[in-house]
């Protein structure tokens, strides 16, 4: 009697193909659990990071709109003292151009006092003590006011300058706010969108488990029969090469 040779190469391969899918038959259930869960896991870590950004990105947010807020009243903290030292300015400006006025209204009568003596027969020096006072004390008054007024108009100045460094920095601020209100917009969407999606994936990975359950329960006696019978062709097989 004559024997075929056979590559024993040839028998492992069908002996592993037929191990594997014995190994396939049962706990088909269990691995589909399994694979299932990793795929839900891995969506809910991307949903929990997706609520993180958001939140940072709502937090910056609320951080900026407080900057805008203090930076507005800034704003409107430096117009007041600019008006107010706008107004004190042209009050002293006022009080200066009275000042002048009375210390030509001094000068005018002090002159006339030193004509009407010219023209008078005596020849004595008339009395301009009293009126020569009031004009020094007048010009002293007007050099003060003066001082007053250029002080005044420095903290008016300074002031606008304040005010206006603020608004720069609150038109960028703006800027950068409402790029960060976009960011939060499109975040919040993207996050109601995954979650959407998260629970069409656990729908559907309910119904996967429930469809393997049913299936794994309704072929257990074809699967148990296939893996009796598989069970002695490897068994066969193990006989023929280990001889």
């Amino acid at each position: 009697m004559s024997y075929i040779n056979v590559d024993t190469a040839a028998f492992v391969k069908v002996r592993d193909s037929l191990t594997s899918f014995k190994n396939g038959i049962f706990g088909f259930s269990s691995r589909i659990n399994r694979n299932t869960a990793e795929v839900v896991n891995s969506c809910e870590h991307k949903v929990k990071d997706q609520e993180k950004k958001l939140k940072e990105l709502e937090a910056q947010q609320k951080k900026l709109e407080s900057e805008v807020a203090q930076l507005e009243a800034g704003i409107k903290e430096q117009k007041a003292h600019m008006e107010i030292a706008d107004r004190e300015a042209q009050s002293l400006e006022s009080r200066k151009n009275s000042l002048e006025s009375r210390l030509s209204s001094l000068q005018a009568q002090r002159s006339a006092l030193k004509d009407q003596n010219k023209s008078g027969e005596e020849s004595q020096a008339p009395d301009t003590s009293a009126i020569d006072a009031q004009i020094s004390a007048t010009r002293s008054e007007i050099s003060e006011v003066s001082s007053r007024i250029t002080l005044k108009r420095r903290e008016r100045d300074a002031a606008k300058a304040q005010m206006d460094k603020l608004a720069t920095q609150k038109s960028k601020t703006e800027a950068e706010l409402s790029r960060v209100k976009n960011e939060v917009s499109r975040n919040k969407n993207k996050l109601e969108q995954m979650k959407s999606l998260m629970n069409s994936i656990k729908q559907d990975v309910s119904n996967l488990r429930t469809q393997a359950r049913s299936l794994e329960s309704s072929s257990q006696d074809v699967a148990s029969h296939s893996k009796s019978c598989v069970d002695r062709c490897i068994q066969y097989l193990d006989e023929y090469l280990k001889s």
